[in-house]
């Protein structure tokens, strides 16, 4: 009878955080992200006074423009690119 032994797995590599969007508090928080792909992704949400939307194009975070009066955004979905 021989035996043998497989060596174990792999370790999972240690995963580094970084923070890619901070804003400020009275901004509020973002409660929905899609993106089509990984250079086109949008975050929305702010506070019950108004709402807040982002855009990352693959390297950085900006803000997008929506209009005046706009309260929490509470969702946001697309398909195909289109959002």
């Amino acid at each position: 009878m021989v035996l043998s032994a497989c060596p174990g797995p792999d370790p999972e590599p240690e995963a580094e955080w970084t923070i890619g969007l901070e804003v400020d508090q009275s901004v509020g928080a973002f409660l929905s992200a899609w993106g089509s792909s990984r250079d086109e992704v949008y975050a929305v949400g702010g506070n019950p006074d108004a709402g807040a939307m982002a855009r990352f194009d693959g390297s950085a975070w900006t803000d997008e423009s929506i209009p005046d009066g706009m309260p929490l955004i509470n969702w946001v979905h697309g398909s195909a690119g289109e959002l």
